[in-house]
């Protein structure tokens, strides 16, 4: 019953193409990810299992996860390699470096966990969603019982960012439509509002200016963007924006944007905000994208066949496809050390 409560919430928050099956269809929520090196593999997280692949598409491992799936999909590594997962309605999992074995399941403080993120002191943040309110449960390094909770302007937390100074950006989902801006001892600094209609992504560029992707329910036509340390919209992006599901920007600064609803991803250059590129070629409904250290883009789609798509610099068509084989649908990407 859970399971089908969470896909109807999210299908609620992106209408669904018609094209694509309901049974096709998972609930989930785009993470912040880091950026890939040369030696890392590609982690694709599905609603039962975790797939991990090299960057050539070969499999390396699968780790299953809870019994009764989280609501929302969240990866994210530590500095000692440990890959913390979104696993269960009340438990994240955290899987052994190279090993990829279950190390341990973090329960205390876990309820319909949306997302999650690790800091540079390798603190894990975990969104927990509660059924509209919510709160953000912060553990330190290899403990089970968090240090610190915020609730103060935690609402439906969608998505999870940090700045340069390591303080906390958060979306708060729809009937919130805020992004709350937090300092590493969980003060609130400020709240964003201008412009916010339900962020289910935001994204830093290297200047820590904000990128919102604003759903608004399934109508969503904007991307904004703050300037670092403000909470007023200095820019919108509208240019093919339709229902923008997840962000992520290059080493550049370029934005890139998966459209849920036109089955685009669009690529906007750094300060101007200008489209450089629309790829439409094998995107049929993206949830979730990711760019590595190459620049090269992933877009993990929800289609008739779910698969990650991987598209070099400057081209249209991808250069290669990792398909799921009716093993996952992707609702979240990260990468990591083999």
């Amino acid at each position: 019953m859970r399971l089908f409560l969470a896909l109807a919430l999210t299908l609620a928050a992106c209408s669904t193409p018609q094209s694509i099956p309901l049974t096709n269809v998972a609930a989930g929520h785009e993470v912040s990810l880091g950026r890939a090196a040369g030696t890392t593999n590609l982690f694709v997280q599905g609603r039962d299992e975790i797939f991990e692949y090299t960057r050539h598409g070969r499999l390396v491992h699968s780790m299953p996860l809870g019994k009764e799936p989280a609501p929302g999909g969240g990866l994210a590594f530590d500095n000692s390699g440990y890959l913390y997962a979104t696993s269960d309605y009340f438990d994240v999992a955290v899987f052994a470096p190279q090993s990829r074995q279950l190390a341990r399941t973090i329960s205390n403080g876990i309820y319909e966990p949306l997302t999650l993120a690790v800091d540079r002191s390798d603190n894990l943040y975990v969104a927990n969603g509660q059924n509209g309110a919510g709160d953000i449960a912060i553990f330190r390094p290899g403990a089970s019982t968090p240090s610190t909770t915020i609730t103060q302007g935690i609402y439906d937390p969608e998505s999870l960012a940090f700045d340069s100074s390591g303080n906390l950006y958060v979306g708060n989902g729809l009937y919130a439509d805020t992004v709350t801006v937090y300092s590493p001892n969980g003060t609130l600094l400020r709240t964003i509002t201008d412009g916010v209609r339900d962020p289910e992504s935001i994204a830093l560029d290297a200047n820590d200016d904000l990128f919102v992707a604003n759903t608004e329910d399934g109508e969503g036509r904007t991307v904004t963007v703050y300037k670092a340390g403000t909470t007023k919209l200095a820019q919108t992006i509208t240019d093919h924006i339709q229902c923008p599901q997840a962000l992520t920007v290059d080493t550049a600064g370029n934005l890139y944007v998966a459209n849920w609803e036109n089955s685009t991803a669009t690529i906007y250059a750094a300060k101007t905000r200008k489209l450089l590129r629309t790829i439409s070629k094998n995107v049929a409904a993206p949830w979730v994208i990711a760019v590595d250290s190459t620049d090269h883009l992933y877009v993990g789609d929800m289609g008739r066949a779910p698969q990650v798509s991987v598209y070099s610099p400057e081209r249209h068509r991808p250069q290669r496809t990792i398909p799921s084989d009716n093993q996952w649908i992707p609702i979240a990407l990260s990468f990591g050390s083999p």
